[in-house]
Parts: C-alpha cells; structure tokens; sequence
C-alpha cells in the first residue's frame, strides 16, 4: 500500500502541474485559505477552538464554582482558553483573580509532587516582581530549580522535570475530574514554565535552556547576566552590576520586540478573521501587548535602580527620559541606560 502511495505521488504531481491555469488559481486560492485557518487553529484562535471534550461556555461555568472539583480539572487543563476568555471580556477580574490565585496554588503542589519523583531537584517559585500588582491576562508561573547534589542543572534536567510535570497535571485533572475530564492526547499549555536560576547552571547550559524555551514559546531570557540582573532586582537591597543591568536593558528589548512581532502576525491574521475570530485575536493581541509593555517598563525600572543605588548617601540621581512604545527602542534604551551612567559619573567623587 505505502509503495503504491509512493509511486503515485509523481503521477498525480504532474497531473497537478499540467492542470489549466484556471484550476491552479483555484487550488492555489483553497490552499491559501486551508492554511490561513491552519494557522488560527494552531494559535488557538479560531472561532470554535479546539479544547477537548469541553467548551468554552462549560469552562465560563467552572471558573464561577471554584470549590467543585470537576470546575477545577477544566480550569486547570484550560487556564490558557481562560487567559483569552479574561480578554474578551467573557469573564469578570474578579473572577479571574481567584481563579489565578488557585492555579497558582495547585501548580505549586502539583510541581512539588513532580520534584518528588525525581527526587534529584530542589524548586522555589520565583519571586514576584516588583511592578506586579495584580493577576494580568497571560500570567504565568515560573519556578527556579537546581540540583541538590550541587551540580550544575542541564538542558536534560529541565526536560526531565517538564516529563515528570506534565504526568503530575494530567494524574491531578483525572483525579479532580473523576474521569468525566480528560487531558488532551495533545500538549496543552499549564502557563508554567520550569526555569534555571542564573547560579544553578553553567553559562553554555543556560544558552542551551533559553534555546529550549524558545522553540516552546516562552520568554526565558537568553543572558545569563539579565537573568541575574532580574533576581537581584526582585532581592530588595540586593546590588545590581551596571554591566549586568546593560544586559538586561538589552534582553528586555529583545523580549518586547519579540511580543510586537507576535502581535504584528496577529493583526496581519486579523484583516481576513471572521467576526468571531477577531474578538479571540483581540483578546490575545491584548495579552500580548501587556507583556511587551511590561518588558518596556523594566528598562525604566533598571535605570531607577541603579541610579539609586550607586549614588553616594543624600545625593539624587539625574533625571533620565522614560522609555515609552516600541518606535526606536533599542535606540532609546541605549540612550537612557548611558544617560543613567553619565548622571552617576557626573557626581560620583
């Protein structure tokens, strides 16, 4: 059967090719539109998503009943449908606040119990960054791990943990969901990622992590010395090298020049979407500008920072333009990160 599959492909390509123009203009039309729909059920985006034997207006229910359990194993087999539900408005703030706050929690004791498996690896939730306030649209959690022989961690490591996860997630929603809920045979987003801390690894390892990450999706940082940067910011007291505050005003403009890219092919899929399509595109382009702008605002943040803390005693740091929007922002970002430095050296003894 494969070799008569094989040996017809020829065939049926040269018949293909020899069709009349008229003909190859029409496939040429249904596979553009084939793959347009390809790309919106890939991004989750289409107007009848697919999320598994559950629909949206079932997952709307479970997030208002938060003490039921089979509630519990849809919110947490779909809090990435949740995050674009928040956005389109079909959800209250409220509403979603409590439900991140118990994903949160759930996902703290569902990576405690993975750990556990492997008995290998020590995990603490990253700390909260000081410009987070509430639960925004897309929020995430991330956790740091490292060995507890003192080794450094591998890229091998993080993929054992993310197997040893995902068996966790799905044992929880089948217990929670009493069989009635069912993980997809599909990977399904939990918003977790499992992250290196800057001194658990060895900077070729992180290199390869973030390479990782980045073929997933995820914002990991790809400098090791933006990574340590962050911590330390999120340390309050804790002394930020300027070199290492360079590299993160660096990463952070890559990582919001990657979130308007994002958003760029969101508005190119729009202009053909559907009605209904558009509103899930909306609320997803909305999720992603509040992360690139939060990627903006940590520049400024690291320029008060360091303006702060490398000023002698009484002394006031200089003011420096607050970097706003994407329209030349690498630019911007050099400039105010070498102002920030030229206000300190002009009254540093």
């Amino acid at each position: 059967m494969l070799r008569h599959l094989r040996e017809d492909c020829p065939y049926r390509a040269k018949r293909f090719l020899a069709s009349s123009p008229q003909l190859k203009k029409r496939r040429l039309v249904v596979a553009r539109l084939l793959l347009f729909s390809l790309c919106l059920w890939f991004l989750g985006l289409s107007a009848a998503p697919v999320l598994g034997d559950e629909t949206s207006q079932e997952i709307i229910k479970a997030v208002s009943n938060l003490t039921d359990t089979r509630s519990q194993a849809m919110i947490l087999k779909h809090i990435d449908e949740i995050h674009l539900l928040r956005g389109m408005g079909k959800i209250s703030n409220s509403q979603y606040q409590n439900v991140m706050a118990w994903h949160q929690s759930i996902n703290l004791l569902i990576a405690h119990k993975a750990m556990d498996t492997l008995k290998l690896y020590s995990l603490m939730m990253q700390k909260t960054a000081p410009d987070a306030e509430v639960w925004r649209i897309g929020s995430d959690t991330d956790f740091l791990v490292s060995r507890k022989d003192g080794r450094p961690i591998t890229l091998e490591d993080i993929q054992a943990i993310e197997r040893a996860y995902r068996v966790q997630t799905n044992i929880i929603i089948r217990k929670l969901g009493g069989g009635t809920v069912k993980p997809s045979p599909e990977r399904f987003d939990t918003n977790t990622d499992f992250m290196v801390a800057h001194d658990a690894t060895t900077p070729e390892e992180f290199a390869r992590i973030a390479t990782h990450f980045t073929y997933k999706n995820a914002g990991t940082y790809h400098r090791i010395e933006a990574a340590r940067a962050e911590a330390l910011m999120r340390t309050p007291g804790a002394h930020v090298d300027y070199l290492d505050g360079r590299a993160y005003v660096a990463e952070m403009v890559d990582q919001a020049s990657r979130k308007q890219r994002y958003i760029d092919e969101m508005l190119a899929l729009r202009v053909k979407a559907s009605q209904n399509e558009r509103e899930r595109i909306d609320a997803r382009i909305k999720q992603l500008a509040y992360e690139r702008d939060k990627y903006v605002k940590r520049i400024n943040s690291m320029n008060q920072r360091l303006g702060e803390q490398l000023l002698p005693s009484g002394k006031a740091p200089g003011s420096v333009p607050k970097v706003v929007g994407m329209q030349n922002l690498a630019v911007n970002a050099r400039r105010s990160f070498a102002q920030t430095l030229g206000n300190l050296v002009a009254v540093l003894p």
